[in-house]
């Protein structure tokens, strides 16, 4: 005989649990019929199974139904119960097994059983199994939590239990009628269905407990225990009919969605939200009383018609409520403070419009602009007097070009890079190529010019290096060809100038390291008298970036600058004018 030695516990926890319709079944005499598959409530799984070889004979859960007047309990298999006609399943020699499913049910309050009050089992004891079983009920009369003594009481059979056996023999099947049944299950549901009578065993749906359930998989004696197990008894009690069960099951329910929610399409007594019922149904209704629809406006009148608020606001200029009609209403009838007598607006400086007495009015500026207006191009705006303010009517030359030569690359050009260096390393040195086209503005002269550019990297050692801008009057080179052999200026190892029209226009001490553009710096020179002199020419120029020594170094004094191809605009060099 093939016997597993694991037992199986089925603990209640009460949660939900849909199972498909669609059954094979048979049956003794049993209710009018069993629940609706929505209705069964699950209540325990098997935490203790045989992982892989789980099939017909291991329970994978188990669920209950009580609806008042009798208990129903559901074990779900692994694999189709053996049904009638279908003996030896899955392969397996189990034609000499004995088929037994079972549950044990506990009558509340609890007096310490292990096993409970009651057992309902059915068994197929034929050799070989056929599937028709016999349905046992045995009730622990003398409350001593044994089953064994309790079998002749119950069943009027002439031989007790065995306990040195696998099987029992019982020569009448038990108390088999409208108080106790069960059915079996085919695919998709593989389960086996019981049915107890309460008022059969003196009890209702509020004091029964289901203490464990265990299959055919087992030694599987009458009284089986979970002594493998270390989860105690577990006293829940099985769903009784209720008003927020979320089931319509009682005469006096029209409704019943299983929440708290008194304000949704049920109210917690299980009577449907209609207007006119006091209870405002969230989403659908409005109001229920006049005092629902208060929009806390004095000067409104609140009404609630067929749950609809209704919020009427007659027209009184100067109330202070803009009523339908105004544009403004400050509570007064007094013209002169923004608001007339009409309750109309009136022309102030602030309101976007442009006024008698206004140059401007926020963003409106009357078509002006800093050059329309004689000044540098830039940006004009309006103070919070409506006059024009001059304060960003300045340019930023943008019409550049930039690159850098390296002397250790000497014919190499770097003129689409986004990057440009100083250093004074020895046989390495690197200079900064800028060149400025002014030919597309009007301006004479300027106040202020300065040269600003970000700073990308530093070498250990910049701090205090001195960075030169030099300035190369009509001046120009090709961004795409200039080299180092090319480039239109050079100077000597002592910073003297050998070729090209330039002078030096200003110096920049570097005071900081900077690492991948942190913390953000910039170098600036003042470039005045230098784009004014441009300005009096043909407005082209070139700014030569180096250091003031050269040929010098060991490459710990660079600085590597943003181009004009850096993808953030803001961080590129820029010439700014005012």
């Amino acid at each position: 005989m093939q016997i597993r030695n694991s037992f199986k516990i089925i603990l209640i926890t009460i949660a939900s649990i849909l199972l498909s319709a669609g059954f094979v079944f048979v049956s003794f005499a049993q209710p009018a019929s069993f629940p609706q598959e929505s209705n069964w409530v699950l209540i325990g799984t098997d935490v203790d199974n045989n992982g892989a070889t789980d099939d017909w004979r291991d329970i994978a859960n188990v669920s209950s139904f009580c609806d008042g007047s009798y208990l129903f309990l559901r074990q779900v298999m692994y694999g189709e119960p053996a049904l009638p006609g279908d003996p030896c399943s899955v392969g397996e020699n189990v034609c000499t097994e004995v088929v037994r499913y079972k549950a044990f049910i506990n009558a509340l309050p609890t007096d310490g059983e292990t096993f409970g009050d009651y057992l309902i089992f059915i068994e197929d004891r034929t050799d070989p199994i056929d599937g028709e079983y016999e349905l046992y009920f045995v009730n622990d009369t003398d409350n001593d939590d044994d089953f064994e003594d309790d079998m002749d009481e119950n069943v009027g059979g002439s031989q007790k239990y065995n306990s040195s056996s696998a099987n029992f023999i019982i020569e009448t099947p038990g108390l088999v009628n409208d108080k106790f049944g069960y059915r079996l299950n085919g695919a998709p549901n593989n389960s086996v269905d019981f049915y107890v009578k309460l008022s059969a065993i003196g009890l209702n749906c509020s004091n029964i407990s289901l203490l464990f359930a265990t299959d055919q998989d087992e030694a599987n004696p009458i009284d089986q225990q979970p002594d493998t197990d270390t989860t105690p008894e577990n006293e829940t009690f099985l769903s009784v009919p209720f008003c927020g069960d979320g089931a319509v099951n009682q005469q006096s329910e029209e409704c019943d969605d299983g929440n708290l929610n008194n304000s949704d399409a049920c109210h917690n007594n299980c009577t449907n939200n209609v207007c006119g019922d006091g209870i405002i149904y969230t989403g659908v209704e409005q109001c229920e009383f006049n005092a629902d629809c208060n929009d806390f406006n004095p000067f409104t009148v609140d009404t609630c018609s067929q749950c609809v608020c209704s919020n009427v606001d007659p027209v009184v200029c100067g109330d202070g409520n803009v009523d339908a009609g105004e544009q403004c209403d400050d509570g007064n009838t007094a013209n002169g403070d923004g608001c007339d007598n009409l309750c109309q607006i009136e022309p102030f400086c602030g309101d976007g419009n442009l006024d008698q007495g206004e140059q401007c009015d926020g963003n409106d500026l009357d078509g002006e602009t800093c050059q329309s207006l004689g000044y540098i191009p830039g940006v004009l705006s309006c103070n919070a007097s409506c006059w024009f303010d001059f304060s960003e009517c300045r340019m930023f030359a943008d019409d550049l070009k930039d690159s850098k030569v390296a002397k250790a690359q000497s014919t190499y050009n770097f003129g689409l890079g986004r990057y440009m260096m100083v250093n004074d390393k020895l046989n390495a040195i690197d200079r900064s190529y800028l060149g400025f086209d002014l030919r597309n503005t009007s301006l004479a002269s300027v106040a202020n010019a300065q040269l600003r550019i970000y700073v990308y990297q530093t070498g250990n050692a910049v701090v205090g290096s001195i960075i030169e801008a030099w300035y190369c009057a009509n001046v120009d080179f090709n961004e795409l060809t200039i080299t180092w052999n090319n480039q239109p200026s050079n100077w000597n190892s002592n910073g003297a100038l050998l070729t090209g029209n330039c002078v030096l226009a200003e110096t920049y001490t570097a005071t900081n390291r900077v690492n991948h553009g942190l913390p953000e710096t910039k170098h600036i020179w003042n470039l005045t008298n230098e784009v004014n002199d441009a300005l009096s020419t043909d407005k082209r120029f070139t700014i030569v970036i180096k250091h003031d020594k050269e040929n010098f170094g060991v490459n710990t004094h660079y600085v590597q600058y943003l181009t004009k191809e850096y993808p953030e605009s803001a961080y590129r060099p820029k010439l700014e004018l005012s």
